[in-house]
């Protein structure tokens, strides 16, 4: 009987790895759901909140506001959504660093991702096709051994 084991070190490794980042990018979602971006334009009479979420979930505009051109009310309104996005970007940012150690933008190259996951396809699939040569090997073994008690 061979002495097959499943998986080898390298296999392992990456695949303890894998499972560690998938671990972090999980509290990163279910951390990022407590964000809240928050921007303001006009002296404060213009509010916005804005979430990973709802996106723009809260507009709040001072009613003295009210009184100014529609022009003037919307450019305000775009000023503090703007500010309110980028407010929720840095904080993601800053989770991003906390959890990763990184920036946002270097959490996942495509191209170093794209070559993690081939790499570690390969490796399954050499893998299974040792793990099916052995098992073909064993029910080949198990065939003969009935055929040879079958004849006695």
């Amino acid at each position: 009987m061979s002495d097959y084991r499943f998986g080898g070190e390298s296999l392992e490794r990456s695949t303890r790895d894998a499972e560690r980042s998938m671990a972090k990018v999980g509290d990163m979602q279910a951390r990022m759901t407590a964000l809240v971006g928050r921007g303001e334009a006009a002296e404060g009479k213009v509010l916005v909140e804005c979430t990973s979420n709802d996106g723009i979930s809260k507009v709040n505009i001072d009613p003295r506001m009210l009184r100014s051109p529609s022009e003037e009310i919307g450019e305000q309104v775009r000023l503090a959504v703007n500010v309110a996005i980028k407010d929720l970007q840095t904080q993601m940012q800053e989770l991003s660093k906390e959890i990763f150690g990184m920036d946002a933008t270097n959490v996942l190259d495509p191209e170093e991702a794209l070559a993690k996951v081939e790499e570690l396809g390969n490796a399954y699939a050499g893998e299974m096709q040792g793990l099916l040569r052995e098992i073909t090997s064993q029910q080949a073994r198990a065939k003969e051994a009935m055929e040879r008690m079958q004849r006695r």
